[in-house]
């Protein structure tokens, strides 16, 4: 498959099309290259037959940007499925489970929680699929929270309709939520650091609120 050239050469590993010698510190008014979090099995995520959401879209989308010259000089990396332990930031166990089981090759029973339904059939290996576009998600917040990068896209990203219990409008794992959810969680961590290299006066932040005191 000619989306095979796009891939790092190791799970979760960051490759620069520009070189290590291109690569710009991290200083204050400099750009890093923005990141793709790209992996040709996240074309698994098929709903089959002449379902609207067809994967197709995210290789062409994937085609064109490489052959447009769009993403010359981006970090490509191939993201890590979402665990569980990710996966519960925003959906349920029982969710969780009830999607793993629906993903057997064969399964036709009913696990309900809006799966098998018009909008959301069940399809062999819906879960790997829906996760690890989840993990892309996941994984580009995180780089972004963690300062790695100042920009990151997941072409398959915005499956934004799944709710915490309950598939919706073509999607399984919310990976939008997901991502914000790894945006809160990480902010705390880097905090202090990008308060005070960007904008020192407001690292601190009163009592009420969520945000720890300096």
């Amino acid at each position: 498959m000619t989306t095979q050239e796009g891939r790092a050469g190791g799970a979760g590993k960051l490759s620069s099309a520009t070189g290590d010698s291109d690569r710009r510190d991290d200083q204050p008014g400099t750009v890093r290259p923005p990141l793709v979090m790209w992996d040709p099995r996240m074309l698994g995520y098929d709903l089959g037959g002449h379902h609207c959401l067809d994967p197709l879209r995210w290789e062409l989308t994937w085609l064109l940007a490489r052959s447009l010259g769009v993403i010359d000089g981006f970090e490509v990396s191939v993201p890590e499925p979402a665990d569980a332990q990710t996966l519960g930031l925003v959906h349920t166990a029982g969710y969780i489970d009830a999607v793993r089981r629906a993903s057997r090759p064969g399964f036709a029973f009913s696990v309900g929680h809006g799966l098998g339904t018009a909008d959301n059939p069940i399809f062999p290996g819906m879960h790997d699929a829906s996760a690890l576009i989840a993990g892309a998600s996941a994984g580009a917040a995180r780089a972004i929270a963690h300062r790695e990068v100042d920009r990151a896209v997941n072409f398959c990203g915005g499956l934004h309709h799944a709710m915490a219990d309950w598939a919706s409008g073509f999607c399984v794992y919310n990976d939008a939520a997901l991502g914000i959810a790894v945006l809160l969680e990480g902010a705390f961590a880097g905090w202090r650091t990008w308060t005070s290299t960007r904008i020192t006066a407001t690292a601190c932040r009163p009592r009420s609120t969520t945000i720890p005191e300096c």
